[in-house]
């Protein structure tokens, strides 16, 4: 079990304490963030999974760079490897995902492109084939 908790939607206060109610039940917590100012307010926190949300939820533009920006602050920040960061929002295409994997994530979230996918095992296959050989 796990929740998603949306750094812009909270104070850092509240969002440890969720994090300590969420480890407290025994799940786990996927803390999103979009902009550098989020992530380095979460990584104040004990948070081990980060959600790099590559859609603003402001206008809903997607701009997969953001994952590649987010990727420096992180690994200029902290150790890497230190949390696992899951890319989301945006992939569309195994180029999409071969580009993700290149910025160093650990995990893509796919969504709407296997809803619209004609065969989403296929389309499946091939997001994953690509990003294991940009890994």
């Amino acid at each position: 079990d796990a929740l998603l908790l949306i750094a812009a939607a909270l104070e850092k206060e509240r969002l440890e304490a969720l994090l300590s109610l969420t480890y407290s039940l025994g799940m786990e917590a996927i803390v999103e963030v979009h902009t550098e100012e989020e992530l380095l307010s979460v990584l104040e926190t004990d948070a081990p999974i980060l959600g790099v949300n590559n859609r603003n939820l402001n206008d809903f533009t997607v701009d997969l760079r953001t994952t590649a920006r987010l990727m420096d602050t992180l690994r200029s920040a902290e150790r890497e490897g230190s949390r696992i960061v899951v890319a989301e929002s945006g992939v569309r295409s195994e180029e999409d995902a071969g580009y993700l994997a290149e910025t160093g994530v650990d995990a893509i979230l796919v969504g709407e492109a296997l809803m619209r996918a004609s065969n989403p095992e296929e389309t499946l296959r091939s997001f994953k084939r690509k990003g294991r050989r940009a890994a």
